[in-house]
């Protein structure tokens, strides 16, 4: 034991052999100097809550009293931190690249290409697969099935185009809203670029909190007697990460201290935030889209602190699995679904709490099996950008 111990201490986790033969049965690169560990690392609990609101493994926790009720919202409200933090890193990384000299036009084209054509060609996979797969090609066949999916998600977005662009929202039953994050970070980085060419630098911010503003109320009064709506509630708070990462990027090493003081701090707001509307408007959970304001120091603070421990995670195998981060994000909501028919089975506690690891590991080991198709690897890998960059949420040379 004493042996073992002494041989731990002096090799790092990434350096031991189990670690090594997983990089060589997925192919994986070892992580470049430039990337920061502590974001990397970030990124694989990001995507795990991202699949934790998807999954809601706490719903079983309503009929077992108001403590397991409490517990399981307050760590839903913890994994709210998940989709904020991917977009405030890409605005981060953003300015990172800028700082290289890369003109703004010329890495938007870098950053908004391989996004759009990711976002079209995942939109299209999830169109046209039929939701309840298995019992859709029991009753009408394979064909027919897909045919019939096909058919409905085109009518609807010949309806519906503004709803599709704004939320990536499809028919009933569709699976691809979870792709809404594509076009907005798009818009984002677009608004970003435009705003830098124009010479307005000292307004970016501003006009970003304006924006988020109107988003934030649009978002508190949907559900209410107060209804407005332009569907621009989740591009607004967008646009709002993606200039607060852009706007740290040239700022110095943070306070450790000040960084998990902000973080607390916003959580306990966004907490509160979530009590009191509950209470004066009777609108939570009513209330998807709706990012509080509490969620924006919560994750500015998550990413300080990633910035201020930087080799935070570096000794575990996390950061490579971060490369698999998009291929994650795109294709969980399918792997939830395919599983619903085991959920259903099962009605077990212990199922629903292992349900995000086990979409996890199908998700990685989908990507890893994409990665080495010729054609297929497009759907989930990235090329490399320009010195200082690094993707929005994909960890494939994203």
């Amino acid at each position: 034991m004493t042996s073992l111990l002494g041989f731990l201490r002096r090799r790092s986790l990434s350096e031991l052999p189990g670690v090594q033969a997983a990089r060589d049965v997925f192919s994986l690169p070892r992580p470049r100097k430039e990337r920061m560990a502590s974001i990397e690392t970030l990124r694989v609990i990001a995507i795990l809550a991202v699949i934790g609101v998807h999954a809601n493994p706490f719903a079983t926790f309503q009929g077992l009293g108001q403590k397991h009720r409490i517990a399981a919202c307050l760590l839903s409200e913890a994994f709210r931190f998940a989709v904020p933090f991917f977009l405030i890193t890409a605005g981060y990384f953003f300015g990172r690249s800028l700082q290289s000299g890369v003109k703004p036009s010329v890495l938007l084209t870098r950053y908004a290409s391989p996004l759009l054509f990711i976002f079209m060609a995942w939109t299209f996979l999830y169109a046209v697969i039929p939701s309840h797969l298995p019992t859709a090609i029991r009753q009408h066949g394979v064909l027919r099935a897909f045919y019939g999916q096909a058919w409905e998600s085109l009518i609807w977005l010949k309806d519906h185009p503004l709803e599709f662009l704004w939320e990536a929202k499809g028919p009933p039953g569709a699976w691809f809203g979870h792709l809404w994050f594509f076009p907005a970070l798009i818009f984002a980085l677009t608004t970003l670029a435009l705003l830098l060419s124009l010479g307005v630098k000292e307004f970016i911010v501003p006009i970003a909190v304006m924006v988020a503003g109107f988003s934030f109320l649009e978002g508190l009064y949907d559900g209410t007697s107060l209804v407005f709506s332009s569907h621009f509630r989740t591009w607004g708070a967008t646009l709002l990460y993606v200039v607060l990462g852009w706007w740290l990027a040239d700022k110095g090493r943070p306070s450790v201290v000040f960084a998990i003081a902000l973080a607390l701090g916003g959580y306990v707001l966004q907490v509160s935030e979530q009590v009191i509307f509950a209470n004066l408007f009777e609108t939570y959970p009513k209330l998807p889209n709706y990012m509080p304001i509490g969620s924006v120091a919560f994750t500015v603070g998550i990413l300080l602190w990633a910035l201020a421990k930087p080799n935070f995670g570096r000794a575990t195998l996390l950061p490579v699995l971060a490369q698999f981060t998009l291929v994650v994000y795109v294709s969980h909501i399918f792997i939830i679904e395919a599983l619903a028919p085991i959920r259903e089975f099962l009605h077990s506690q212990v199922w629903e709490m292992s349900l995000p690891i086990v979409v996890y590991t199908l998700a990685v080991l989908l990507g890893a099996v994409l990665a080495r198709v010729p054609l297929a690897n497009r759907l989930v890998l990235r090329k490399p950008r320009a010195p200082g960059g690094q993707p929005s949420i994909s960890r494939q040379e994203s």
